[in-house]
């Protein structure tokens, strides 16, 4: 079985430099590529970025702009003190600035 994963990127300015392929610029574009199982999403729909996808068996990584992917994970994180359960709302704890670096 293949990995899935989605990519949130915090800026769309960082796509000329990097080579992704079959970007998802809109929200329904990007509600139908998780809705239809796509293994490998990259997109700049935040909104979209909930607990549900690790159910659905989704890594979760996030492009901040002109940084490196970190990934967010059930459990202990790198980049928060916090544990991460599924109840959690994903898209506030990352605009708040819970995962900046640390």
């Amino acid at each position: 079985m293949e990995d899935k994963f989605i990519a949130f990127f915090m800026d769309e300015e960082d796509l000329d430099t990097l080579a992704v392929e079959s970007f998802k610029h809109g929200y329904y574009e990007t509600l139908q590529a998780i809705e239809n199982n796509e293994s490998k999403i990259y997109t700049t729909q935040l909104s979209l970025l909930d607990t549900s996808l690790f159910i659905k068996g989704y890594k979760i990584f996030i492009r901040e702009k002109d940084k490196d992917l970190f990934e967010i994970k059930l459990g202990v994180n790198d980049r928060t003190n916090r544990e991460i359960k599924l109840e959690y709302n994903l898209e506030k704890l990352l605009l708040r600035g819970e995962f900046k670096t640390r």
